[in-house]
């Protein structure tokens, strides 16, 4: 179910200089799950297509929706409270979430990597599950700054690059798994694809979209041998199945 709204902006934080936090006022009790993502359309009629991003966070029994993003470009900087009008044209829940791949997995560990930990935060709803939490940050500021919220998670490891990769994290925590749920750069999930691990790795990918609905077909990439699109089709694959390009 795609639901089409004006969502009220609650809020407007800024997490760091160039990342911020957005609450939007959404329906109570809306099915959106970790992995979802969310299409946005400026007040700007220069920009015709809204943009997609991840749904950090739901409140079920409030209707608050939370979405995390970052400045980087002339798109993403309107997304200012200033340059709104106290509301915002929306598409969601788009794409495939974490759940749909959770099945009888009971001890899934969690690897992430810079903003690409957002989508994972909301598996916080899900209940029964033993979570391994790896996230990585390219400095101890930043890792303190995105990685607070996380802190809700049981098992958490924060590693920072001078310290290492979260991969490497990951693969000397020794600990046995049923299964992995990853979101990060290229070069991350390239990472944890090369450990070949004997449990399935499902992975959000972080392909540049167009329109978010599959019809620019911008985001295609190689999964099992076919050009599938991230925004459609995904944005959640099995790792062992994605082609990266070298």
């Amino acid at each position: 179910m795609i639901i089409g709204e004006r969502l009220k902006i609650v809020s407007n934080l800024q997490v760091m200089p160039d990342i911020y936090k957005i609450v939007l006022k959404a329906r109570k009790f809306l099915p959106i799950k970790a992995g979802h993502f969310i299409n946005i359309s400026v007040n700007d009629p220069s920009k015709i297509l809204k943009r997609p991003f991840c749904i950090y966070d739901y409140d079920k029994k409030t209707g608050l929706l939370t979405v995390c993003y970052q400045i980087k470009g002339k798109t993403s900087g309107t997304y200012n409270l200033s340059q709104q009008d106290g509301f915002l044209t929306s598409d969601f829940p788009l794409g495939n979430c974490f759940a749909d791949f959770i099945g009888k997995h009971r001890n899934i560990a969690l690897v992430g990597g810079g903003i690409g930990v957002f989508p994972l935060y909301l598996l916080k709803e899900e209940k029964d599950i033993d979570f391994s939490v790896f996230v990585g940050f390219k400095d101890k500021k930043t890792a303190d700054a995105l990685s607070a919220d996380f802190k809700v998670f049981k098992k958490l490891s924060v590693i920072t690059d001078e310290q290492g990769f979260v991969t490497d994290k990951f693969k000397a925590d020794g600990k046995k798994f049923d299964a992995v749920f990853a979101c990060g750069p290229k070069a991350m999930l390239k990472a944890l694809k090369s450990l070949n691990l004997a449990i399935p790795v499902y992975a959000s990918l972080e392909e540049r979209m167009g329109c978010g609905i599959g019809g620019c077909i911008t985001c295609v990439c190689n999964v099992g041998g076919k050009n599938l699109r991230v925004c459609k089709d995904g944005p959640i694959f099995n790792l062992a199945e994605v082609a990266f390009d070298e």
